[in-house]
């Protein structure tokens, strides 16, 4: 069992822990550093704070201004923008996908069905895709990414 603490050695103790602070450490740092430096448990230290009555020592604490590192950007999501062109009717689609191996199967790119006009693969695969539909409005088949044109009019919007 530990000996208590006489009152000199209290005031000893009461006063380093304010001059640690006082320095600028923060007060949490500094109960960890009395404490280590005396052999009390951190418990006992932080009562040296509230036990200054009649040391003639003040202890005040200031707001700890913790500089916060502002939240890192959701990292861009890459994907796809491409064009197609359907082998059989010469119908070209504009679409985008966030899994362009997928969507190339699926719409079974290379085959005998469709063939690949371009390819971007990019942050701004979105932009890219409203872009193109828009530039080609008038070429597009009522409510589908499909549109009636030229492989040489969406390589001049491209």
């Amino acid at each position: 069992m530990r000996a208590r603490a006489t009152q000199g050695e209290h005031a000893e103790r009461v006063r380093y822990l304010a001059a640690l602070i006082a320095e600028g450490m923060d007060p949490s740092q500094a109960i960890k550093r009395a404490a280590q430096t005396f052999g009390v448990s951190v418990r006992q230290a932080r009562r040296y704070l509230q036990q200054t009555d009649g040391l003639g020592v003040t202890v005040i604490l200031r707001p700890v201004v913790r500089h916060t590192v502002a939240p890192k950007p959701p990292a861009p999501r890459l994907g796809a923008c491409y064009v197609l062109q359907h082998r059989e009717t010469g119908l070209i689609k504009i679409g985008c996908s966030q899994n362009w191996k997928a969507r190339q199967t699926a719409l079974k790119v290379g085959s005998e069905q469709c063939h690949l006009l371009a390819l971007w693969q990019d942050d701004e695969f979105r932009e890219r895709e409203r872009e193109l539909q828009t530039k080609l409005a008038e070429y597009r088949l009522p409510g589908s990414e499909w549109f009636f044109c030229t492989s040489a009019q969406v390589l001049e919007a491209c």
